[in-house]
């Protein structure tokens, strides 16, 4: 039994305690931690918190169970208050085991009170079991018969990290000297009081050693030869979570050396308890050893350094500016150290760059039985052979240039956005070893870009003759093809030439597909809805809105505006459309394409919500995926402006701009 590990006893003259145990922090018991939620509670939450007992197979017999206790308060209050524990389970991971739970309600304490309790499991008295209290932290529970023990140091919430998210967050700075670099290390934490004056932790410490050691310590001590360096507060993030927002925390190290591998653990507590939990906590791995060195470093504790035109390629970003049809073509300078003491016998390069036109590679697996494009989900970077050019990602062999570098020179042509990551082999090994850490991007740009003059327009209304919907202006007009209305200086004069005359030349075109229909914007007027909607309300992203063509089709709105761009094209104007991915119309349509993606037997007519609603964020819970189309919602995500109705949210994941539910918005500053 796992948890019995961590289970500390006190005697008291001849009572025997249980074997039991109650620890918030663990989920191998019951699949859950033992006080659920165990940190995500607001000023009206129910929290359950669970006790195990060893029942059978005992050195003393059986332990019989009867009932129990949860005992409760806030810090700031005199009395405690109690519920009683009822039957849970029998069994979990050992049938010698038993479970019993109970609740209690957080109005019972005031708004960032610390809440402490301890519990009180009673039993029958046979084989000297006597009723037994149960006390600690986060990570531990402790035994006692004595009841103002238990109540001496109770488990508590709100004076303990409940999570640190680090995940190798440092920003190095390289000193004058050429010997060492400036290292600040961040540090997010859990929680402070949505009114910032209450912190749930106050003293952490950076634990680092520079000798390839695994660093040790505790409490802001460190052991043998890990050095410490504290971390301190620098400021509050707002979060989602009930509660409280997220601590921003630093420390800054001024002297790491250049060219040596460092090892660290980040540690955080509170010094009312003193119980230290290491990054990164409940948002990771707990108890990480991170790595890293400001340079090239040699033995088996090196980590490897990838440079690109000179700059640390750990989750940077470079930008170029090519012109394609110039042929352009820009140097990518790639410089490699594997830094292991064993034989490297290949190290390549592994990019999408210039790649663009592999981004449909399309390969089947047991995943993906009908199809999946590799600009969507790449394979397996490690199947691909060094040199192999039939795929979205290539990897491309490096020279050697002796003490233990690497080195390859790419070329930027094709303008796009792109990754860049590299990988060895060494002898005795046939696996790819990863450069392991983030990649680096390259984003490749039309040289035009630099020079850029734009207009936004609405294609529908910018040469429109009246309100009315049949004197629109569509593409046609824009650049007098077959059908436009004719050339008038004064009633009818936007066109290409017009533009031009103004020195524009880039267009950016407000959204030009088809309109949805369901929960359409209301005309006051008219007490009914517009004939012709918001623009921002897409039905289907692969087609043209038929109001942009004389003719009042899809089709016809296609060749409009494909024609349309061909004549900017040819008049030195280039186009750039509005798409706004976040947010659908309520009816919106699969489309051909949108089947291959999302719902492989459906037709393209069907609406996306019907046969993938999990496309869509759910009803007044934006961090949620919506499960049917009754679920679907309204955009935006957010509760501290209006909503537009005609629109859905689509489903984004969790973000630090996201207000996931209107109860969020009301302990927002």
């Amino acid at each position: 039994m796992i948890a019995c590990l961590l289970v500390l006893s006190i005697y008291n003259g001849h009572a025997i305690p249980a074997n039991a145990w109650h620890i918030p922090d663990d989920s191998s018991d019951l699949g859950f931690t033992m006080r659920n939620p165990e940190f995500e509670i607001s000023s009206n939450t129910l929290v359950t918190v669970y006790t195990g007992v060893q029942k059978y197979n005992n050195s003393f017999g059986t332990a019989n169970q009867t009932g129990g206790w949860v005992i409760y308060k806030g810090a700031s209050q005199s009395s405690w208050s109690s519920n009683a524990l009822s039957f849970y389970l029998n069994g979990g991971p050992s049938p010698n085991n038993q479970y019993w739970s109970a609740t209690f309600d957080t109005t019972n304490f005031t708004p960032d009170d610390v809440i402490q309790y301890y519990l009180e499991l009673t039993f029958d008295g046979v084989n000297s079991v006597s009723n037994t209290f149960l006390y600690g932290g986060d990570g531990f529970s402790q035994t006692t018969t004595n009841a103002a023990i238990a109540a001496s140091a109770p488990f508590t919430i709100r004076n303990r990290p409940a999570w640190l998210f680090h995940a190798g967050n440092r920003v190095v700075t390289a000193n004058a000297n050429g010997t060492n670099s400036t290292v600040s290390f961040w540090t997010q934490i859990g929680y402070q009081s949505k009114d910032g004056t209450v912190d749930w932790a106050n003293n952490g410490c950076i634990y680092y050693t520079t000798d390839g050691t695994t660093p040790a310590g505790a409490l802001g001590v460190g052991t043998g030869t890990t050095q410490v360096m504290p971390i301190n507060y620098d400021h509050e993030q707002d979060n989602t979570s009930l509660a409280g927002n997220a601590m921003w925390w630093v420390g800054t190290v001024t002297n790491i050396p250049d060219y040596t591998s460092i090892n660290y653990k980040i540690g955080v507590w509170n010094s009312v308890n003193d119980e230290e939990k290491f990054a990164d906590y409940n948002a990771g791995t707990n108890d990480t050893v991170f790595s890293f060195s400001a340079g090239q470093t040699g033995g088996t504790n090196g980590v490897p350094v990838l440079t690109i035109d000179g700059m640390n390629a750990e989750y940077t970003t470079e930008h170029l500016f090519v012109d394609e049809v110039a042929g352009d073509s820009l140097p990518v300078s790639v410089l490699f150290s594997p830094n292991t003491n064993v034989t490297v016998t290949e190290a390549d390069v592994f990019s999408d760059l210039n790649r663009r036109s592999h981004v449909t590679q399309l390969y089947t697996n047991n995943t993906y039985p009908n199809g999946m494009e590799e600009g969507i989900v790449p394979l397996d970077g490690s199947t691909i052979a060094t040199g192999d050019d039939t795929h979205y990602y290539k990897a491309y062999a490096m020279n050697s240039i002796g003490n233990g570098q690497y080195s390859l020179t790419l070329y930027a042509t094709n303008c796009g956005a792109y990754r860049l990551t590299a990988r060895f082999k060494v002898a005795g090994n046939t696996n790819w070893i990863w450069y392991g850490l983030r990649d680096h991007c390259i984003v490749v740009t039309p040289t035009r870009a630099r020079n850029m003059t734009m207009y936004e327009l609405n294609a529908m209304n910018i040469d429109a003759q009246s309100p009315d919907e049949n004197d629109r202006s569509t593409f046609v007009d824009l650049d007098n093809g077959p059908g436009s209305r004719p050339y008038d200086a004064v009633t009818n004069r936007v066109n290409l030439q017009y533009f031009q005359n103004l020195g524009v030349n880039w267009l950016w075109l407000q959204p030009i597909h088809p309109i949805g229909v369901v929960n359409r914007q209301i005309d006051p007027n008219t007490g009914q809805p517009y004939s012709v909607g918001s623009p921002y309300a897409i039905k289907n992203f692969f087609q043209i809105n038929p109001l942009l063509s004389k003719a009042n089709t899809r089709a016809a709105g296609m060749i409009e505006f494909t024609n349309f761009v061909n004549a900017a094209n040819a008049a030195g104007v280039n186009v750039m459309l509005d798409e706004p991915f976040s947010d659908t119309a309520w009816d919106c349509e699969l489309d051909t394409d949108g089947t291959n993606y999302f719902a492989p037997n459906g037709q393209p007519s069907d609406l996306i919500v019907n046969d993938q609603p999990l496309f869509y964020s759910r009803t007044n819970e934006y961090d949620q995926r919506a499960t049917s189309a009754a679920l679907q919602t309204v955009a935006p995500d957010r509760y501290d402006f209006g909503k537009w109705t005609d629109v859905s949210h689509v489903y984004s994941g969790r973000y630090a701009a996201l207000v996931a539910r209107w109860s969020y918005s009301l302990v927002r500053e």
